[in-house]
């Protein structure tokens, strides 16, 4: 189903450093009914509104294609690490053909869903994969910086999450954590285990909208209200790049990660 005339502006607006055209606005529109269908089966997301999905679900998983960066890679080999219900992979992969996105999450019946999306959707450019991150990224692991770009979304705080993704990328590539309005906070939290793991803070890029991002679109009250509340979020991207090999011994045993910070 394509997203409504509404979705379609909303979306527009939101990202404008891409140019969609109506066959993926359709992709779109059918990533929102598959999302909602795979919501009833397993609770993915309190989002469920096409406003809602199309904002703070679509738009917010493109937010890392503005960046210059994934300019340097021509066909980049990316992971989405605790993938969920496919954010931000799925959006970018349906946008980006180029890029070759393996999602990973450690919870199988999310992964055998997001298989069936990626079938659904027609995505040649996805892989799915069942295991916790700092299980596939150990050393001597296939997997181990591997990647140009890693990508992750809502799944912990920034210190434990450098030390679950970092060990993906290669010397060269980058770590992308989209991140709301605790990320400032969060990256102080981190430096010392972006340093450890071998990584580089780039920059803390704002990615939150003007407050009159979608003035002078006709929506619903519903709609205007979920915009508005988009456009008042505070957003983040935290590009960091891998400068250095990550020790043998990172990433540790969760239980290590979450009980003592780097």
């Amino acid at each position: 189903m394509p997203l409504s005339h509404n979705c379609k502006a909303l979306l527009r607006r939101a990202v404008p450093y891409i140019e969609p055209d109506e066959e993926l606005m359709d992709s779109f529109g059918s990533l929102y009914e598959r999302l909602v269908s795979l919501n009833q089966q397993i609770n993915v997301t309190a989002v469920t509104d096409e406003a809602g999905v199309t904002l703070k679900h679509i738009a917010d998983s493109l937010s890392p294609l503005c960046l210059e960066e994934l300019g340097e890679f021509r066909a980049p080999l990316c992971y989405d690490i605790g993938c969920g219900g496919g954010f931000p992979g799925l959006p970018l992969a349906l946008t980006k053909e180029n890029m070759k996105i393996t999602m990973v999450d450690s919870t199988e019946k999310k992964i055998k869903a997001l298989e069936e999306s990626v079938r659904l959707l027609g995505l040649n450019n996805v892989r799915c994969l069942c295991g916790r991150a700092e299980e596939l990224a150990c050393k001597g692991s296939a997997h181990r910086e591997k990647a140009d770009l890693v990508f992750s979304r809502a799944l912990a705080r920034l210190d434990m999450l450098c030390e679950l993704c970092l060990p993906f990328v290669k010397k060269g590539g980058y770590f992308i954590a989209l991140k709301g309005k605790d990320a400032p906070a969060e990256l102080e939290e981190a430096k010392n285990a972006i340093k450890l793991l071998g990584g580089r803070l780039v920059r803390l890029q704002e990615t939150t909208l003007s407050p009159n991002c979608f003035d002078g679109l006709e929506l619903t009250e519903e709609e205007r209200a979920v915009a508005q509340e988009f456009a008042r979020s505070k957003r983040y991207l935290v590009i960091i790049k891998k400068i250095a090999p990550t020790p043998d011994k990172y990433p540790r045993a969760f239980a290590q990660i979450k009980k003592k910070k780097l």
